[in-house]
């Protein structure tokens, strides 16, 4: 397929509040259109200085020259995805003279959508916005859960709604400036969808990543439609998440510890990949995952998304049980964790996807992938 300006693929989200979902190419002119079907007093811009250089100024001066509008600029970094940030947010969109009639829109990655999200909720009990998403993570992932959260002391996403936005506006070519370590994190939860339901999916991926990222545009373009497909597909069937889309959080129980405590040296992605590969041993451990399943993560994870176990940090086997015993997923009964009975199929002994694995279990799992992860360091040299 070439892509053509402004061409656009429309998806709907299936949530509760069922968002459409607009995704081009070279398209942010579409936005600037669909948005004089709305009626409102004025817009508010919210992004990071980051994306602003990037594209932030040139959307902002197009928003300016159609309507009355303000823009915001908050904090990079998942370290700032924190009560602070929202709080200054919140306070600022009143400086900013919004209204219940005004729109805001989010410009940027999964951290700024959250707090923007989150914010429009909580401003005069719910505002309008509109996600723009700049990131292969925001355009395939995040955006379609309708999850506003920020952090705690304690761990990721504690604190949070569920809240809609007016609709989704997604432009692959905004993709130019993200970094190759970037979009492979990003691909990670694409490969994750693969692994938890759909092996056609995964071999579709085995065949066309590559950790070099070099992609046409059109590849690239049918990448974020076909990784937006995948969840959707699994969104539809369970849009409370609460059953069925429990499995969306395969790699989680891990990976949300390990991006916790090396916030500073690894990604949203590569951190959930890793948790994948853990799980993936767990399952082998419980005799579900054969070992050339276990193998497949590790080749997706090194030679298809490019993270290299050399530089993945070793986990604090301690550190990670005391974080996990705040994880979002706790019940009454522990922590427990999604695993996989093979490739395609998550296991579900109690029907809720979730699994009480015993602590000797998991322990000896998360050795194992350090004893990895020391061999790969010494292969490295």
């Amino acid at each position: 397929m070439k892509l053509q300006k402004d061409h656009i693929v429309e998806f709907e989200t299936g949530l509760e509040v069922n968002t459409k979902y607009y995704l081009g190419y070279d398209c942010l002119d579409g936005l600037i259109s669909k948005l004089s079907n709305y009626q409102f007093d004025r817009l508010i811009l919210v992004t990071n200085r980051e994306i602003n250089t990037l594209h932030g100024a040139n959307l902002y001066k197009k928003l300016k020259d159609n309507y009355d509008c303000g823009q915001i600029h908050i904090p990079i970094g998942e370290e700032n995805k924190i009560f602070s940030t929202l709080e200054n947010l919140c306070n600022n969109l009143i400086k900013k003279k919004i209204s219940k009639d005004s729109i805001v829109i989010s410009f940027g990655g999964g951290m700024v959508g959250n707090v923007v999200g989150l914010a429009a909720a909580l401003v005069f009990r719910g505002i309008r916005y509109v996600e723009v998403p700049t990131t292969t993570i925001a355009m395939t992932d995040s955006v379609l859960s309708n999850k506003q959260a920020i952090n705690g002391f304690y761990g990721k996403n504690h604190f949070g709604v569920y809240y809609a936005p007016l609709f989704i506006w997604g432009d692959v070519k905004l993709l130019s400036t993200e970094p190759q370590r970037s979009i492979n994190s990003g691909l990670a939860e694409s490969v994750k969808n693969g692994l938890i339901s759909d092996p056609i999916f995964l071999d579709y991926l085995g065949q066309h990543l590559n950790k070099k990222t070099d992609y046409q545009w059109d590849l690239l373009f049918e990448l974020v439609c076909k990784s937006i497909a995948s969840k959707l597909e699994i969104i539809k069937k369970d849009p409370s998440e609460k059953g069925y889309g429990m499995i969306l959080e395969y790699g989680h129980t891990f990976g949300h510890v390990i991006e916790k405590l090396y916030s500073n040296k690894i990604f949203h992605g590569e951190a959930i990949a890793i948790g994948m590969y853990i799980a993936a041993m767990l399952s082998n451990r419980l005799d579900y995952l054969k070992n050339e399943d276990v193998e497949l993560h590790r080749y997706f994870i090194e030679e298809k998304l490019g993270i290299e176990l050399a530089t993945i940090p070793e986990i604090g086997i301690r550190k990670m049980f005391s974080s996990m015993k705040t994880d979002n997923k706790k019940t009454g009964d522990g922590v427990k964790y999604v695993l996989l009975e093979k490739i395609g199929k998550v296991l579900n002994p109690n029907r809720d996807y979730l699994v009480s694995v015993p602590e000797t279990v998991v322990r000896s799992a998360l050795n194992n992938f350090n004893k990895i992860k020391r061999s790969a360091v010494r292969n490295a040299f």
